[in-house]
C-alpha cells in the first residue's frame, strides 16, 4: 500500500498535521490487515508493506487479502471526507496484490536481521501497485491472485462478479467483491506478461455498468478502438462519478485510432 502524491500532501502539511495523517491512515490500516490475518512486514516511508500465508498457513488467503484492501479503500474513503472537511489535502491510497512462493525468514546481518519475505513475487507485487497511476485504479489483482480467488471453496462466479457466499465468517451482508480486465501487458523491470485486474467494491445487485465494460474492454483487446471509444464513451455518460479506468481507456482508444500499433497482440 502506497500513499498517492505524499510529496505534495507533505509539502502542505505542517509537521504536527503530517505525524497525524499519517499515524491515523497506518495505524488502521494495520489494523484491518491483521484482521484479515495480514502480516505486517515493515513501513516504509508512506508504505505499508503486508503479506500471508507465514508463518502460519492462512485459509483463504487471497480472499482475505482482497477484503483488506477493500475495507482500506472503505476506510480511506470517510478519511479523506474528514480531511477536506478540515480544509486538508485530499489522501489516496493506491495497493498491488499478487501471490506467488517466496523466501520468508530473518534476513540481514549479525548486528540487525528483521522478519521478512523477498523474491520475484514481492517484486511484481511492488510493480503492480505502481502500475495503478497509470491505469487509473486504485487495486490491483494480478492473474494468480484472480484465478486463486476463483479456486476457492464457496466462491460464486456471475460473469466478472466475485461473491462471497453466507457460510465464510468474514462475509459481510450485502457486500461484493468484483473485478475489472485492465490488461495483459509486461510491468516494469519484467519481460513475463501477465493479465492483471482492477479490484473494485460494490453494494447491492450486479449492475449492468460492469458487462458494458468489459464488452468494451473485449473490442478494445481485439483491435476495434473505434467501436471500444464509442462503448467507454456510453459507460462514462452513464455513470455518476469520474471513473479514472474509463477516462483512460477513452485516450488510448483515440491514441490508437490515429495511430494504430502496428504490434498489436491485445
Amino acid at each position: 500500500m502506497d500513499v498517492a502524491d505524499f510529496t505534495t500532501i507533505s509539502e502542505m502539511l505542517a509537521s504536527e498535521d503530517l505525524l497525524y495523517v499519517m499515524s491515523t491512515l497506518f495505524g488502521e490500516c494495520s489494523r484491518i490487515i491483521l484482521s484479515q490475518e495480514g502480516q505486517i512486514d515493515k513501513y516504509i516511508g508512506d508504505c505499508i508493506m503486508a503479506f500471508w500465508g507465514a508463518p502460519n498457513r492462512v485459509e483463504h488467503m487471497e480472499l482475505k487479502m482482497a477484503k483488506a484492501a477493500i475495507m482500506i479503500q472503505q476506510f480511506v474513503s470517510g478519511f479523506r471526507e474528514r480531511m477536506l472537511e478540515e480544509g486538508k489535502p485530499s489522501i489516496h491510497v493506491r495497493i498491488g496484490m499478487h501471490c506467488s512462493d517466496v523466501l520468508v525468514g530473518n534476513f540481514g546481518s549479525p548486528q540487525r536481521l528483521s522478519y521478512t519475505c523477498m523474491g520475484n513475487g514481492v517484486n511484481l507485487a511492488s510493480r503492480l501497485e505502481g502500475a495503478n497511476k497509470y491505469f487509473g485504479s486504485c487495486m490491483i489483482m494480478s492473474d494468480v491472485v484472480y484465478e486463486a480467488m476463483l479456486r476457492s471453496i464457496n466462491l460464486q462466479r456471475y460473469d466478472n462478479e466475485l461473491q462471497i457466499t453466507d457460510d465464510i465468517d468474514y462475509m459481510v451482508q450485502n457486500e461484493y467483491i468484483r473485478v475489472r480486465t485492465l490488461a495483459t501487458t509486461v510491468v516494469k523491470g519484467k519481460t513475463v506478461p501477465c493479465t492483471v485486474y482492477e479490484l473494485v467494491y460494490d453494494d447491492g445487485e450486479f449492475p449492468e455498468e460492469y458487462k458494458m465494460y468489459e464488452n468494451a474492454y473485449n473490442l478494445f483487446q481485439k483491435g476495434d478502438f473505434t467501436n471500444a471509444l464509442n462503448e467507454f464513451t456510453a459507460l462514462k455518460n452513464m455513470k455518476g462519478h469520474v471513473d479514472y479506468v474509463v477516462e483512460k481507456k477513452i485516450k488510448l482508444c483515440n491514441e490508437y485510432i490515429e495511430h494504430t500499433p502496428s504490434d498489436w497482440n491485445g
